[in-house]
């Protein structure tokens, strides 16, 4: 067998009813691919891994001193904000490859670990793109942040200019899925893959705030972990924040639109890869 490409399920097997049912389906049946893709996810993610944990380690280690100024702590952060954007767009790469591979067994077809490859050589740009506004919204917060604490200037202003910030960036997080996808299945214009992003992300809400924090809690987790909790942050995140992550925003991002859109709106990728 080899262990980079797809394990494929026997003939008895039958296909998935429900998306719920095909996350596990994917998954069972390609385990080896998934588990490969994701550990290559990695190595795109560890850069901004190591960024975000020194920046923070070393605003952390100044905060608790008895030295701190406000002028240092202020362009740690900043500085740290900075220096990620090259992270992000190492990143882009990546995930537009572990996408593209999502995407071609969540709609019923087969894959194989060199569809990562394929997948960055037709979508990086977009993705590049799509990473560098993800970037922008977290600089534009982490800088609010800073400027709420360290700067001299009115603070209601500051905190309506933070919570702002928050917002943008949580809405952001909220269509990030949509625009990836669409990216991929649709290729459609900038215009109308942003328009169609928003409306799907702010179609029943609910689910898309569970699946945005589902999305985002790992990562959360470095800020906060210490020790042992972080190292298992860490394992968890190799595991899950690929394939897995990817799989799930994925499938949901196809509920949605399935439960958005009629049949015939949505032609040949309605209930593609379930069972008929």
């Amino acid at each position: 067998m080899n262990l980079f490409n797809r394990h494929n399920p026997t003939e008895e097997e039958s296909l998935p009813k429900t998306r719920r049912e095909e996350f596990f389906y994917i998954f069972r049946n390609n385990y080896l691919l998934l588990t490969n893709a994701s550990l290559l996810y990695f190595v795109f993610l560890l850069p901004l891994i190591y960024i975000e944990l020194s920046t923070y380690m070393n605003y952390s280690n100044l905060l608790n001193s008895e030295s701190r100024s406000a002028s240092e702590l202020f362009s740690i952060a900043l500085n740290g904000s900075i220096i990620s954007l090259p992270m992000f767009l190492i990143l882009s790469i990546g995930s537009a490859g572990i996408n593209y591979i999502i995407s071609k067994l969540t709609l019923g077809g087969s894959a194989k670990f060199i569809d990562f490859f394929r997948g960055i050589k037709e979508n990086w740009l977009s993705f590049l793109i799509i990473y560098s506004f993800f970037w922008l919204f977290i600089f534009l917060f982490i800088l609010n942040y800073v400027s709420y604490f360290y700067l001299g200037i009115n603070p209601i202003f500051k905190l309506i200019l933070w919570i702002l910030a928050g917002i943008l960036l949580f809405f952001f997080l909220l269509i990030k899925p949509y625009l990836l996808f669409q990216v991929i299945i649709f290729k459609s214009g900038f215009i109308q893959t942003l328009k169609n992003a928003w409306i799907l992300g702010t179609h029943k809400l609910y689910k898309n705030i569970l699946a945005t924090l589902f999305s985002n809690v790992l990562f959360v987790g470095l800020f906060f972990f210490k020790g042992t909790y972080l190292i298992i942050n860490i394992i968890v995140i190799i595991m899950a924040e690929g394939a897995i992550q990817s799989l799930a925003n994925f499938l949901n991002c196809i509920n949605i639109l399935e439960t958005s859109l009629n049949k015939e709106s949505l032609g040949n990728l309605y209930h593609k890869g379930l069972e008929k």
